[in-house]
């Protein structure tokens, strides 16, 4: 019984002995497509945030100008 814990042991940490550097890789790989993911988001809301504010203006200036034609 002690035999099999051991030889299970073994290649268990052999085996994450051979895959770790691509577990370091993948983790690298997945924090760059973290930071991109997050990145274009970003920029997806900070347009359209832009886009909100310019169409508001837009409107605003719209109905000051409609009062403005109205007054004698």
């Amino acid at each position: 019984m002690h035999r099999d814990i051991s030889t299970i042991t073994g290649a268990t940490t052999g085996t994450a002995g051979v895959t770790f550097p691509w577990w370091g890789q993948l983790l690298d790989a997945a924090t760059t497509a973290n930071q991109l993911v997050v990145g274009l988001l970003g920029m997806v809301v900070l347009i359209l945030t832009v886009r909100k504010l310019w169409l508001e203006n837009q409107v605003a200036s719209r109905r000051l100008r409609d009062m403005g034609d109205g007054r004698p």
